[in-house]
């Protein structure tokens, strides 16, 4: 069951994907939750509804994996008219589309502000406005997209309108793409239509003929930075972070004014964990662009990543300043130019961490792993461990029984049930079992943010978790909080591209990347178009469940997946569509690492160094049956334990209850 969800004040709610960057659209967006994730995931993103800031990036943040709009051109509907189609009941493919139905361009869209009308200028552009390629701000199309409402309608031809309007933009897709390939052998040493190219590769999601296409260019023309330009941005959206910094070096090497390249570079090299080198690289260009909204904006994040507040708070206000000069909402900005300017003066700490760590029982809130904690020595409260947020995240009624001093809001209003102001304050103590307490500690306050059960009273942030050695040790039920290393841990290296990403394999292929995700509780959700393309599993393949519910296309059994050392075979997963959140971070995403199959792991997370290390401790307890069907609906029952062990379902009716699971079998 989703949170109740009211509407703050002044607020709008546009089509995000990703937390809290850019906003837009005048609408909120409600029930309209394709993937189940839990309340938590989505604080962040609900937070920054009513900002606007506009970001090159944003290293770290609250991946919230909603609102996904439903597949249309790569399922079997899109691909030839379905054989049902003319069957009374049959559900249309849908479309992803802006408002004005046509998709979202990747690499050289520009950011638009949160009021959904007017764009900021950032380095995409030139001062005349004139569109550059680079990296997008996550959720920057400025408008909200929306799944076609399934329809029963059939056109004259006998297919869906919706699978005939998303027919319709692939065609247009084709001739813009044979029109760029036309121009490239007019213009062999033109990286201008090779950039047209592959911007419109990636947008039908073909990354590896748009990487191709960039490379057959750099190898006509070695000296032409353009080349290296394109070719990086498709070697991102494959996955290739590595590959296409090098891409992205050569790039800026050959031509060093080149702010989209350094862009580029400062936003792989983020990802990657060097966050020394991108607010060197970020800096570099404010000495060049010093106006530059998008790149103060991604420096002031980045200075509060590495806890240089005191830098930070600067930038913030620097920040605050340009979008007043822009006429632009400066909410945002303003909020974490407070709390920077707090952490400033004194900065968080941890005591009583014992050399050992520290552990205390693991308990579950709709099947979401969390802690009990103690907010400033007077109110105990389950907060669940979200890697999916960037901020530590309280309800507004927590906040309100601290009597928190709040920056902005007020989160609550008295006798208002559309509840309050997005706001921040600072903890005095976060305290973790008998000895742990972390003093000093940075909040958000989210006013939408409502759990059906008082208990819960928000959820830690990476940017918390970070401070630690975190194992999540699933069937043991306990969490252990270790000093961090000075040296990263051994184990899959961690990606840090809004979302918490990770490499997988499917034997000796290659299956992308992966989000890591602790508040999904989705049967183990996969891209619909690698499922298609790699396991030849589609909608009419024997044995799969079909749904075409949102973003749901059909339960299936995935033979296996290997992630970060451990293998999963047969175990129940969901074909999803994860275009809309590809499209936000710039890469195409393969799945999601859920709940649902960490449940027989220790999973260690050092978030410092962005590295990842699970262990199987006991035999694989989710496996896939001949058919995996949703959980019939049932009146709320009293809680009662969870056997981690048991195969997620999407999310039953009745409030979730916070709650510690048994041994595993």
């Amino acid at each position: 069951m989703e949170p109740e969800e009211g509407r703050p004040r002044g607020s709008s709610l546009g089509k995000e994907g990703i937390l809290g960057l850019c906003l837009a659209g005048d609408e909120v967006v409600e029930e309209d939750t394709d993937l189940k994730i839990h309340p938590s995931g989505r604080c962040a993103l609900q937070l920054a509804a009513a900002y606007g800031i506009v970001l090159l990036f944003l290293p770290g943040a609250a991946v919230a994996l909603a609102h996904f709009p439903t597949l249309a051109a790569r399922i079997d509907s899109a691909r030839a008219a379905p054989a049902n189609a003319d069957a009374e009941g049959s559900p249309a493919a849908m479309s992803v589309s802006d408002s004005g139905g046509t998709k979202k361009t990747q690499a050289s869209s520009s950011p638009t502000d949160s009021d959904g009308t007017k764009k900021a200028p950032s380095p995409a552009s030139d001062s005349d406005g004139t569109k550059k390629t680079q990296p997008p701000p996550a959720g920057s199309g400025g408008e909200k997209k929306t799944a076609a409402a399934p329809s029963m309608r059939l056109s004259q031809g006998g297919a869906p309108p919706a699978v005939l309007a998303e027919q319709e933009r692939e065609e247009k897709r084709e001739e813009e793409i044979a029109r760029a390939r036309a121009d490239m052998g007019q213009r062999p040493s033109d990286p201008e239509p090779l950039g047209r190219l592959v911007d419109q590769l990636i947008q039908g999601h073909r990354g590896a003929e748009a990487v191709e296409a960039a490379k057959g260019f750099v190898s006509q023309n070695l000296s032409v930075a353009g080349g290296y330009l394109h070719l990086g941005r498709a070697l991102f959206w494959s996955g290739d972070y590595p590959v296409a910094l090098l891409q992205f070096q050569r790039a800026t090497s050959l031509d060093p004014k080149d702010s989209n390249a350094q862009s580029w570079q400062c936003r792989v090299q983020a990802a990657m964990g060097d966050n020394t080198a991108a607010i060197a690289g970020l800096r570099r260009l404010l000495d060049q662009s010093p106006n530059d909204l998008t790149a103060a904006s991604s420096l002031a994040y980045l200075l509060d990543e590495v806890k240089e507040s005191a830098e930070a708070a600067k930038m913030w206000e620097k920040v605050a300043a340009l979008r007043e000069a822009k006429k632009l909402k400066n909410d945002a900005a303003t909020l974490h130019f407070l709390v920077s300017r707090d952490l400033s003066r004194k900065p968080t700490s941890v005591t009583g961490l014992p050399a050992a760590g520290a552990t205390v029982p693991l308990l579950t809130s709709h099947s979401v792993p969390g802690v009990m904690v103690r907010l400033n020595q007077k109110l105990d409260r389950l907060l669940l461990i979200d890697l999916s947020a960037q901020e530590t995240t309280l309800t507004a009624e927590t906040s309100h029984e601290l009597g928190l001093q709040e920056y902005g809001g007020p989160s609550t209003f008295p006798n208002d049930a559309a509840g309050g102001l997005p706001a921040a304050s600072v903890l005095d103590s976060l305290q973790i079992g008998a000895d742990i307490a972390a003093l000093r500690v940075p909040v958000s306050i989210n006013p939408r943010l409502k759990y059906p059960d008082p208990q819960v009273g928000g959820l830690l942030g990476r940017r918390f978790l970070s401070e630690f050695l975190l194992t999540i040790d699933y069937p043991e039920r306990k969490a252990i909080f270790a000093p961090r290393s000075a040296k990263p841990i051994e184990g899959a290296q961690l990606y840090l591209n809004t979302a918490v990403l990770v490499d997988a394999r499917l034997g000796d292929q290659n299956a992308g990347k992966w989000v890591v995700d602790t508040s999904t509780y989705t049967p183990g959700p996969v891209s619909i178009l690698w499922v298609q393309d790699n396991l030849g599993i589609t909608s009419s393949s024997p044995g799969i469940t079909p749904l075409f519910f949102r973003s749901y296309l059909f339960y299936f059994t995935m033979p296996q997946i290997d992630i970060a050392g451990v293998t999963w075979r047969n175990y129940p997963a969901t074909a999803v569509d994860l275009r809309s959140l590809s499209e936000d971070i710039s890469t195409e995403l393969t799945g999601v690492l859920p709940n649902s199959l960490m449940i027989d792991t220790r999973a260690t997370f050092d978030l410092s160094h962005l590295r990842m290390r699970l262990q199987r401790t006991r035999d694989q307890s989710y496996r896939s049956m001949r058919k995996v069907r949703p959980a019939p609906a049932q009146p709320p029952q009293p809680a009662k334990p969870e056997a981690p062990s048991s195969p997620a379902q999407p999310a039953p009716p009745g409030p979730p209850q916070p709650q510690s699971p048994p041994r595993g079998h």
